[in-house]
């Protein structure tokens, strides 16, 4: 992948032209390549670069009026990488999720300890899941609802391209928090039902058709930082109504191997299964719970010798567990 950052808004037309051809010859020479564009806070985006690009940052630093809503309303939220996660890197906050409407931010900081890791791995979660169920990619619907009781701006709602399935986020600024806020979302098909419910819990699990929930709107009467807002998306990760546990890993093994210099311990595992969502693998060293694997079925323990003992086990969205699965030593 190819980044940019040529500063384009300093030069002149020439010099943004010539960008704009080197970005084109970079695609037509490498049609197995990507392309990130670092828009120099705005300055090289417009439709071509967009086009062009697989990804498109505006700034660095913090975000300003250009980043994310606003944008979103001339190139594809899917293509539009937020400033805020470079802006605000070691602060997480629950807001941060506005930023799953579009390209997957990392809003924090990622050299933190497993608690303040935590809640980006559960965002970054919930966008994988999102993908799946057609919420999020090229054929998504972007609608902008309107509200009583709070600015409608920064909220957008994104629908499966059957309009059957989607969900609404909220600014990441502080946003009517603890106030009664009405959404009226669009784009739904009036006789359909949908299932609307809350990641946070201040809307109420309810199913009405489409014609009445763009009627009535979604009432929070105690808006929570953080909020989404589900359409037909009962089996989220993190949405408590699932009891059925996944099964265990298999066929685990350990065995020393060197990776980048360091030599340690590579674990490797036949995938557990679950009905609804496998969220993590959990690895457990020498009797401790020591880390969790969230993609694959791998894990490489730099500096660890052939005497550490492991076991895996499978967690899905709900929390569940499997039985543990012990580590062979080869």
């Amino acid at each position: 992948m190819l980044k940019t950052d040529f500063g384009a808004d300093s030069g002149n037309l020439a010099k943004a032209n010539a960008t704009q051809q080197i970005l084109s010859d970079f695609v037509a020479d490498n049609p197995d390549a990507g392309l990130q564009l670092c828009s120099d806070g705005g300055g090289l985006m417009n439709m071509g670069t967009v086009a062009l690009s697989d990804l498109a940052l505006q700034r660095d630093g913090t975000a300003g009026r250009e980043d994310g809503y606003w944008t979103s309303m001339l190139y594809p939220t899917e293509k539009l990488i937020v400033s805020y996660g470079r802006g605000d890197v070691g602060t997480y906050t629950k807001s941060n999720r506005h930023l799953l409407s579009f390209h997957f931010t990392v809003a924090g900081d990622t050299s933190a300890g497993p608690a303040a890791l935590e809640p980006l791995r559960i965002d970054a979660e919930l966008y994988r899941y999102l993908n799946t169920q057609g919420v999020i990619g090229q054929w998504v619907k972007v609608y902008r609802p309107t509200a009583a009781g709070g600015d409608a701006t920064g909220i957008i709602q994104k629908m499966s391209g059957d309009s059957n399935r989607g969900y609404i986020t909220f600014p990441r600024a502080a946003f009517a928090l603890g106030s009664s806020v009405t959404i009226f979302p669009k784009g739904l098909t009036p006789a359909a039902e949908y299932t609307v419910a809350g990641q946070e819990g201040s809307v109420a699990t309810q199913t009405k058709t489409g014609a009445q929930w763009m009627a009535s709107g979604i009432t929070m009467p105690s808006y929570v930082e953080g909020e989404i807002v589900y359409f037909n998306l009962q089996d989220r990760p993190g949405s408590h109504t699932d009891a059925v546990a996944p099964t265990a890993p298999s066929a685990a093994s350990a065995q020393t191997a060197t990776h980048l210099g360091q030599t340690g311990r590579e674990l490797t595992w036949t995938a557990g299964l679950d009905d609804r969502w496998l969220s993590y693998y959990e690895v457990q060293k020498d009797g401790q719970s020591y880390s969790k694997v969230s993609r694959g079925e791998y894990f490489f323990d730099a500096g660890a010798t052939a005497s550490a003992t492991y076991k895996v086990r499978t967690v899905d969205g709900d929390g569940n567990v499997s039985a543990w699965a012990p580590v062979s030593n080869g």
